[in-house]
């Protein structure tokens, strides 16, 4: 892509200002020697030069303290030289307006790691008009120090923009009382910046202002540099970063403006498109994914029209093929990726090669949609994908563990009858890739917790076995590798004691009761990860209520569980806290209780214990 014109502007970089810091620096080390030199000479009080003095030796310490201490001096500074005449104090109102002075502590006042909140972005402009008012002589240059550094040393991040549109005004009236107060590119450019990046309603339209302001300051030749494409590009972020409806349209119309301008180097470049294409992304509406469909054909036609700079690139389609995605529009989405592909085979521009993101967002599409085909679907397109890494070589299509599992979402999601060895024949060939070397298709703990909650949905014999084996699996892996990516959880364990509850298979409740024992022994040895919760104790409880062989053994272990939970809780352990459901089930197992007992006032005595705790009484309970 061709450089555009005024790209190498002045910016308000780290290496500007430390340009600028390392001047003011040495100016100020000259303006101490100066204080000490009148000193003797009663032209400067030894109090005055004693106030500088410390100024100085804080301000060159980088610290908050430092930086307290040098305002502190400061303050007293202001308020003495403004109780006094400049005749008395001539040689000493001559070293004060030197904007060096002030702008060096400004400098460490934005370079500090954290300031005192008297101290914030708004504080401190309050303090800068003051000081000038005194005859503690400021320029532009502190005023972008100062802007350049709000975003970190404002107190209330929303209120940057109307800080900023303070600061603006106050420098325009300064302005015609005082040229070295004129804006210059460095100001405008810090502004932008910070308003592209605060994230806030209003930010981008007060970005806009200062880009239209920028251009009357140029046009009228107050600053000698127009704003630079770069800017153009800030202002349309600020509008991606606005969570407003209308941001689409608004950055749409800047990018007709771009596309229109007479200034050289500005036009609609691929990173222009691409954050107009990222705000449409975002809607999660069929028309916006349409709309984002439109522009990446305009860029197409632009491209093919010999126009380089707007080419579409990976991060065009995968971002039109993930607004589709978003919204359930797999055929959309998928029609987008097979656009992608045959662009790229007529072209073979490596900027447009397909890469493993672009098919990820068409699986996952096609995992959101559910059912027999959005699996079928999803699988088919992993394969593809393979088979086009295989083919090509095309190391950005290598297999990754992200479309893998999506695959895995997509048949846990289908309820089909196969889902589950489908799901686990996929697992399996996780495992043999990552084994063969390629080590970004690694399974993990979600991979395994996947294939274990489609054989936990599963009405095939021997589902909650194969599901126990997997964790078995997965266990057996941690402990080997001491991967934490392949740490199993409560959730991992939970999910197959549901496998066991679905199941109903002979000694399930054994089953139930072994994993629960498991968690607990693993816990007390210090395996914090299966900490068995409120959900793992009342699997156990629902299994005994629905166990047609329940005794009074039964019952007896339910409540030793039950009462176990509550002690916990009002001991601290809040995920131990009994649901609508543990409750639900304590009442079926009080209900099927045989032999002489109040089953009656018990129910009733768990009800009221449920009003007490504001627990939701349901149809279950």
């Amino acid at each position: 892509m061709p450089k555009p014109e005024h790209q190498d502007q002045e910016t308000p970089g780290s290496s500007n200002l430390s340009t600028i810091a390392l001047e003011q620096g040495s100016r100020f080390y000259h303006i101490k020697r100066k204080c000490n030199h009148v000193s003797g000479s009663n032209m400067i009080s030894s109090e005055h030069s004693e106030l500088i003095e410390k100024i100085y030796e804080c301000s060159s310490k980088i610290n908050c303290e430092s930086v307290e201490y040098s305002f502190q001096a400061l303050d007293e500074l202001s308020e003495k030289t403004a109780t006094e005449t400049s005749n008395t104090n001539s040689e000493l109102n001559q070293t004060l307006a030197e904007p060096k002075f002030l702008n060096h502590v400004v400098y460490c006042w934005s370079q500090s790691e954290d300031v005192p909140s008297h101290l914030h972005a708004e504080a401190l402009f309050r303090k800068l008009q003051n000081y000038r008012l005194n005859g503690l002589r400021t320029d532009i240059h502190t005023y972008n120090i100062l802007i350049n550094a709000i975003e970190d040393r404002i107190s209330d991040i929303s209120q940057a923009p109307s800080l900023i549109n303070a600061i603006i005004h106050y420098l325009e009236s300064e302005f015609k009382k005082d040229e070295t107060m004129c804006p210059t590119v460095v100001t405008f450019t810090s502004i932008i910046k910070v308003l592209s990046r605060c994230s806030l309603p209003e930010a981008p339209d007060h970005a806009e202002k200062c880009l239209t302001k920028m251009i009357e300051y140029n046009k009228s030749g107050k600053i000698d540099k127009p704003p630079c494409q770069s800017l153009y590009t800030l202002v349309l972020k600020a509008w991606s970063n606005s969570g407003l409806a209308t941001a689409g349209e608004n950055a749409e119309d800047l990018l007709h403006r771009m596309q229109n301008s007479d200034v050289p180097g500005i036009f609609p470049d691929t990173i222009a498109f691409s954050v107009v294409l990222n705000i449409w992304g975002k809607q999660e509406k069929a028309w916006a994914a349409n709309r984002a469909f439109a522009i990446l054909k305009h860029m197409e036609k632009r491209f093919k029209s010999d126009n380089t700079n707007a080419k579409p690139n990976a991060y065009c389609y995968a971002t039109v093929i993930n607004a589709y995605g978003r919204i359930g529009k797999a055929v959309e989405a998928e029609q987008v990726l097979e656009r992608f592909i045959k662009e790229y085979e007529a072209s073979e521009d490596p900027d447009m090669r397909p890469d493993s993101v672009a098919f990820t967002s068409t699986i996952n599409a096609w995992s959101k949609r559910g059912g027999y085909e959005g699996a079928i679907r999803a699988e088919a397109l992993l394969e593809k994908m393979h088979s086009l890494f295989i083919t090509t070589g095309n190391k950005m299509l290598e297999p990754h563990t992200f479309p893998f599992t999506s695959v895995l979402h997509a048949w846990a999601r289908s309820r089909e009858k196969m889902a589950a060895r489908r799901a686990e024949t996929i697992l399996m060939r996780m495992q043999e890739l990552h084994e063969s070397g390629f080590e970004n298709v690694k399974p993990n703990r979600i991979s395994y917790a996947t294939v274990i909650d489609c054989w936990a949905k599963s009405t095939e014999h021997g589902a909650a076995e194969r599901a126990e084996a997997l964790l078995n699996s997965l266990m057996s892996l941690y402990e080997q590798s001491g991967d934490i990516d392949l740490r199993p959880n409560s959730v991992t364990f939970s999910s197959v004691m549901d496998a066991w509850t679905k199941s109903r298979e002979r000694n399930y409740i054994v089953r139930i009761e072994d994993l629960l024992s498991k968690m607990e022994q693993m816990y007390a040895a210090g395996a914090h990860y299966a900490k068995p919760n409120a959900i793992s104790y009342t699997i156990v409880l629902t299994a005994h209520a629905t166990d047609p062989k329940a005794n009074n053994e039964t019952v007896e272990k339910s409540f030793a569980i039950f009462n176990k939970m509550k002690k916990l809780e009002r001991a601290g352990d809040s995920d131990l806290a009994p649901s609508t459901k543990t409750y639900g089930s304590m009442i079926r197992i009080v209900a099927n209780r045989r032999g002489q007992h109040d089953n009656a006032g018990k129910a009733k005595e768990l009800l009221q214990e449920m009003r007490k705790r504001k627990i939701v009484v349901d149809e279950y309970s």
